[in-house]
C-alpha cells in the first residue's frame, strides 16, 4: 500500500468529481484528469430522487440549500391523446430538481476545499496499464502520470482506456432521447410531470427557480430520424396546448442515443482499477437513476477504500467496493427496464394499464420504487 502515490480519477463530470470528493474525505490523494479545456455540465436539468440526495449527503453536500432548486411535492400522470391526468403519485422526500451545471458547482465548490486534490484539464488519457500489485501508470497528451490507483469515470466508453477491462457489449436500444431546456419570461411553481404516449414518453419539470422547464423525451423505434436541433416527431403528437405554452416548435433539442449494459452486469477489472457509472454499468434511463447510480458509487468507492488499511490492498478495496454494489445496481437496472415497459405498452394494453395507474393504491407504487428510490446507505 502506497498512500503517498495519489489515486488517478479519469474523468471530471459529475461522477468523476463525487469520486475524487469521496476519495478525498477519507484522507487520499486524488489527481483528476480531464479531456477538456474546461471542466463543467449542460444546463439542461437533473431530476435527483431521494437516492441521489442521500448520496449527496453523504458527501457533504446539500443542494437543497441552494435558492434556485425546484421542489415538486408530486408525479403527476398524463395520457397524452386526450391530456387526461391518470395518477397523480405523491414523490418520496427529499426530491429536488436542479439544472446539471448547478449540481456541478456544488461538487466544484466542494472540491476546492480538499487541498489534496488536483484537477488537470486538458489532460486526454491515452491509455491505462498496472504497473504493479499497487500502482498504476496512465499515458496522456500532455505525459505519463502514476499512482496507487485508478477509478475509470469517464463515461460508456472510459472501459476501452484499459487493456485488462474487457468491455462490456453496450447494446443500443429502439429509443433515442431527447433533451431541451426552456427559458421562461415568468417563473412557475414546483412541478413534474409525466406524459405518456404510444410512440414513447416525455418527462417535463422545473429548474432554477422555476424560471426554466427541463424536457426529456423518449422517442421509440425511430432513433435515427430526428436529427439534433430538430423538434422530436413524438413532441410534435403532444397536446397544442403543452406546445403553445412553452413556444416548442422553437426549442433547440439535442439528441442521445441510448446504450445500456446487460442486465446483472458489472464491468469488473485487475489490479488496483475501479470504474464507476456509466463505465461500469450502463442503465435503462427509465427511472432517471444514473446519475444515482454514479453518486451511490462514489459513497462506496470512499467507504472501502478508507477501510483499506485493515487490509493493506487498494485492489482488494476495489474489489469490495465492486462486490458491494452489483446486486443494488442489477436490481436497479431491471426495475428500470420493468418501468419501461410498462410506460410503453401496445395498444391493446394501454387501456389496463391506464386502469392500473388509477385504481392502484398508491402503498403499491411506493413498496416497488421505495427500494430504488430510497435506499439505506449505512450498509453494504
Amino acid at each position: 500500500m502506497n498512500e503517498h502515490e495519489p489515486i488517478l480519477v479519469v474523468g471530471a463530470g459529475i461522477g468523476g468529481l463525487a469520486a475524487a470528493l469521496a476519495l478525498a474525505r477519507v484522507g487520499r490523494k486524488v489527481i483528476v484528469l480531464e479531456r477538456r479545456e474546461t471542466i463543467g455540465e449542460p444546463s439542461y436539468g437533473v431530476n435527483l430522487s431521494r437516492a441521489g440526495c442521500l448520496a449527496l449527503d453523504a458527501l457533504g453536500i446539500d443542494p437543497r440549500t441552494n435558492p434556485d432548486v425546484c421542489r415538486p411535492k408530486h408525479l403527476a400522470i398524463y395520457r397524452r391523446k386526450d391530456s387526461v391526468l391518470l395518477r397523480k403519485l405523491t414523490l418520496i422526500e427529499p426530491h429536488i430538481c436542479m439544472g446539471r451545471h448547478e449540481l456541478m458547482a456544488h461538487l466544484q465548490r466542494a472540491v476546492e476545499v480538499h487541498e489534496t486534490i488536483e484537477i488537470r484539464c486538458g489532460h486526454r488519457v491515452m491509455s491505462c496499464a498496472v504497473a504493479s500489485e499497487e500502482g498504476v501508470e496512465v499515458e496522456t497528451e500532455a505525459g505519463r502520470l502514476s499512482g496507487s490507483g485508478l477509478v475509470l469515470a469517464s463515461g460508456i466508453h472510459g472501459q476501452s482506456l484499459h487493456p485488462d477491462v474487457s468491455p462490456t457489449p453496450q447494446m443500443p436500444i429502439a429509443c433515442t432521447v431527447f433533451r431541451s431546456r426552456v427559458l421562461l419570461d415568468r417563473g412557475e411553481r414546483a412541478h413534474l410531470s409525466l406524459y405518456l404516449n404510444a410512440g414513447g414518453h416525455a418527462v417535463v419539470y422545473t429548474i432554477e427557480e422555476g424560471r426554466a422547464v427541463n424536457f426529456v423525451v423518449y422517442e421509440l423505434d425511430r432513433g435515427s430520424s430526428t436529427a439534433t436541433g430538430e423538434t422530436p416527431d413524438l413532441l410534435r403528437a403532444f397536446p397544442d396546448t403543452l406546445i403553445q405554452r412553452y413556444d416548442l416548435d422553437q426549442a433547440s433539442w439535442r439528441r442521445w442515443p441510448l446504450l445500456v449494459s446487460p442486465i446483472g452486469a458489472w464491468q469488473a477489472s485487475k489490479g488496483p482499477v475501479a470504474l464507476l457509472g456509466d463505465c461500469a454499468h450502463g442503465l435503462y434511463p427509465f427511472l432517471a437513476q444514473g446519475l444515482m447510480m454514479a453518486l451511490e458509487d462514489a459513497v462506496a468507492l470512499g467507504k472501502h477504500v478508507s477501510g483499506e488499511t485493515e487490509t493493506g490492498s487498494l485492489t482488494e478495496a476495489f474489489r469490495a467496493y465492486e462486490s458491494s454494489r452489483q446486486e443494488r445496481v442489477a436490481m436497479v437496472q431491471r426495475e428500470s427496464k420493468r418501468q419501461g415497459d410498462i410506460y410503453h405498452v401496445g395498444s391493446l394494453v394501454r387501456p389496463l394499464r391506464d386502469l392500473a395507474l388509477r385504481r392502484l393504491p398508491e402503498t403499491v407504487f411506493r413498496r416497488r420504487l421505495g427500494k430504488v428510490l430510497a435506499p439505506d446507505l449505512t450498509g453494504g
